[in-house]
């Protein structure tokens, strides 16, 4: 483990501060993702999210300031499950931090399709991130790129990844003690049919009954607030219910959830 230089550490306590202060999972991604490149420089990065479904590991709905919905699209669509460090995730039952170049080699990076399809078509080469993971309970990636013109991720940027990666795990099993809910894709079925509910209703209903908050929900469903509230108050309507309490201990009888 190296030493930090001492001017660095109050900018990473203010870093570690923001990860407890954010209210839920995607403030916590916005802020690192604003705030990281003042501790460790990089060309682009992203932070998705993370679930186990049917046994394997399931990466979705990446949030990136520097990278385009179009390519994080073409990354989840065509490339996450073949990137030559994935393998790696699976073998850790904790968080890890990364870098790719003492994982592979240039010339194994640079035969890859991940590399040659997706990297290089945006000036990026190198990579390093954080795999979070507790007790074999995953719940995402933060993942950083650079170019060759900015060069590697130094020994320093990774041992700042190494300090902040406990606090964010920490943060993460705060907000999702079981990880991030797993979602039915069925859209109708008993009992939730007697109620009349839209598909979209009953969509609804599953966020409703986990611990995401009303902003985090319309983000997760592509829809405001205001129409998270909207749908929600029909959903108390039809189900005859006064708050989300009460759904949620009406949806726990009927074994919905």
């Amino acid at each position: 483990m190296m030493t930090l230089p001492s001017e660095l550490w109050q900018m990473i306590n203010s870093f570690i501060y923001a990860i407890y202060q954010a209210k839920s999972i995607d403030e916590l991604r916005r802020t690192t993702l604003e705030k990281l490149p003042e501790l460790v420089a990089s060309d682009c990065s992203f932070f998705d999210m993370a679930r186990v479904e049917k046994n394997q590991t399931r990466y979705f709905n990446p949030m990136s300031l520097t990278i385009s919905q179009e390519k994080m699209a073409e990354y989840f669509d065509s490339f996450i499950y073949g990137d030559y460090v994935s393998w790696m995730f699976s073998l850790h039952q904790n968080s890890v931090v990364y870098c790719d170049s003492k994982i592979v080699t240039d010339e194994v990076r640079e035969q890859s399709p991940l590399y040659n399809q997706w990297l290089k078509p945006m000036n990026l080469y190198y990579s390093c991130g954080i795999n979070f993971v507790c007790e074999n309970v995953p719940y995402g990636s933060l993942n950083l790129f650079n170019s060759r013109k900015r060069g590697d991720f130094t020994q320093q940027d990774l041992e700042i990844l190494s300090v902040l990666e406990p606090h964010f795990t920490l943060k993460l099993t705060q907000l999702y003690p079981h990880g991030l809910p797993i979602l039915s894709d069925q859209t109708a079925e008993e009992p939730m049919d007697k109620y009349h509910l839209t598909s979209r209703e009953q969509e609804l209903v599953r966020w409703l009954c986990t611990a995401a908050d009303i902003e985090e929900i319309g983000q997760q469903l592509f829809i405001s607030v205001h129409t998270v509230r909207k749908h929600a108050a029909n959903i108390y309507r039809k189900t005859n219910c006064k708050n989300r309490n009460q759904l949620v201990a009406l949806m726990a009888k009927e074994r919905i959830t």
